[in-house]
């Protein structure tokens, strides 16, 4: 027991070491994006300063503990990879409302490993099939909606989560998205901070959703 907890906390304390560096990687991946756009990214301590990097240290020093609990060995790193490319998403996407290709190839190459590991070429097919599902489910809400209200990135990072959780567990990841979806709207209504035609970028509630699903998965 003892050396189990010793495990755990080393992988929280080294998850929390990465999770310190999140927010100025992040800042050099978007100000990347923004130069092949002819554009600068403008200085944001809300994203880069002491507060956005002891959130991230917290978030992903308390996933890689939670990798480190429910899986074992490659599982658990490949996991922990997984929740620190959400965290890093996620940070990129409140920023500038986009979700890099590079971090959304690395998920779903990751992703789809896990998959392999932990359930063979069958649990691939279920990720495959997850993540079929998941766009022809996106795609009609978007023809219904207005495909401008969904983003290609939130529809890819769907697509990474799908893969990643496989079917049926997928269904749990969007469960948990919507359900963190609904608090934040409702609490943004309620204090007045949006509208009901306020844009509001997926990415930052599906992340959460993939948490949720990797825990269960493990």
């Amino acid at each position: 027991m003892g050396e189990q907890f010793f495990l755990y906390a080393a992988a929280g304390l080294a998850g929390g070491a990465v999770g310190f560096f999140v927010p100025p990687l992040c800042d050099r991946l978007a100000g990347y994006k923004l130069r092949k756009k002819g554009r600068e990214l403008e200085a944001d301590p809300r994203f880069t300063g002491a507060a956005a990097r002891t959130l991230c240290l917290l978030a992903n020093g308390t996933g890689w503990a939670l990798c480190a609990i429910r899986g074992e060995g490659a599982a658990a790193c490949l996991a922990g990879l997984i929740w620190s490319l959400g965290l890093a998403m996620m940070v990129i996407d409140l920023r500038l409302r986009i979700l890099p290709n590079e971090l959304l190839a690395a998920a779903l190459a990751a992703g789809a490993a896990l998959q392999v590991l932990t359930g063979g070429l069958s649990g691939l097919s279920h990720g495959v099939f997850a993540s079929l599902l998941i766009f022809a489910g996106l795609m009609a809400l978007g023809n219904f909606m207005g495909l401008y209200k969904i983003g290609a990135g939130d529809v890819k990072l769907a697509v990474v989560m799908a893969m990643t959780l496989g079917y049926p567990m997928v269904a749990a990841g969007m469960g948990a998205m919507a359900v963190s979806m609904l608090v934040f709207c409702g609490a943004g209504l309620l204090l007045k901070k949006i509208t009901l035609k306020s844009m509001i970028p997926f990415g930052p509630f599906l992340v959460p959703g993939l948490w949720v699903g990797l825990f269960l998965i493990l």
